[in-house]
């Protein structure tokens, strides 16, 4: 697993609260993006307009939790080789939202009668409750029954479906598909409640992202103080 350093994700968190300041918002939720698209290319991603990530979000990677003003954003990710994916998402007040962007297959076919390009999609999941100690909760967004081997041990997935894996203690392992690579984690040291994300490119070549999961709560300089009567 590899994520962004606190230096971006900082910059990300003051360009989107400077211009909720602007516009006198003042209220706001939590996103967090996953690239769930095997590439070696990045993924652009533009919130209203702006660059989340400079650069573009790399493959197998999460933006880590930054806040956003609420209403409807709109949406554009771009990846090389691909169509770009256009949408509006919404953000509610206090509200915590990962979002995965992952590749769904194309139906239809070129001239040649092969198979498009997949197209870019994104799937907004809940955020899992707060635990005590390790949690974590493995999702597939690969088309139809999936087999995984997280470590040693075989899981089957579903389309969209989550499972708990018990007696995870925040140990590292390698996640493989049909004997193929699939991706590892790192040691996690912090206690909570994580997913670990499956995704494909449909072409035989899978990749995985570990994301810390739980609800966000804004520091206390930003919550509204309350006026006297």
């Amino acid at each position: 697993m590899r994520s962004l350093s606190n230096c971006i994700v900082a910059a990300i968190l003051l360009a989107f609260i400077t211009r909720g300041l602007s516009q006198d918002t003042q209220t706001y939720g939590f996103l967090n993006l996953v690239n769930l698209v095997p590439s070696d290319k990045t993924c652009k991603i533009t919130l209203t307009g702006k660059d989340v990530v400079p650069g573009g979000l790399a493959s197998a990677v999460s933006t880590g939790w930054f806040i956003v003003p609420t209403g409807n954003i709109p949406l554009n990710l771009e990846i090389e080789g691909f169509d770009s994916g256009v949408g509006n998402i919404d953000v509610a007040d206090a509200q915590s939202s990962i979002y995965v962007v992952f590749l769904e297959p194309n139906p239809r076919l070129d001239k040649d009668g092969k198979p498009l390009h997949p197209k870019i999609r994104i799937k907004r999941c809940e955020p899992l409750a707060p635990q005590s100690g390790f949690y974590l909760k493995a999702m597939s967004l690969c088309p139809d029954e999936n087999r995984f081997f997280l470590g040693k041990n075989p899981i089957n997935l579903k389309l969209y479906e989550a499972a708990e894996i018990p007696k995870w203690s925040g140990g590292p392992f390698k996640i493989t598909h049909n004997q193929q690579p699939a991706g590892e984690t790192l040691p996690v040291t912090e206690k909570g409640s994580f997913y670990l994300f499956l995704g494909t490119d449909h072409s035989n070549n899978y990749c995985s992202v570990l994301v810390r999961a739980e609800s966000q709560a804004l520091p206390p300089w930003m919550k509204q103080k309350k006026s006297t009567p």
